[in-house]
């Protein structure tokens, strides 16, 4: 079988939820509101993380 080479970077969290906190607060979500969706969200996907397709 060949060698495969992931063509993903791994993203900071702290990075993640800048970016994503910046986007909630740009449409109008309250910012405890957000914060406490982003964790949700990243401890969601931390317990069943997702594949990307080759």
């Amino acid at each position: 079988m060949p060698e495969t080479h992931s063509l993903l970077t791994r993203l900071s969290e702290a990075d993640v939820t800048g970016w994503l906190l910046t986007a909630a607060l740009e449409v109008g979500q309250g910012e405890r509101e957000a914060r406490r969706t982003i964790a949700s969200g990243l401890r969601a996907g931390a317990r069943l993380p997702r594949t990307v397709a080759a």
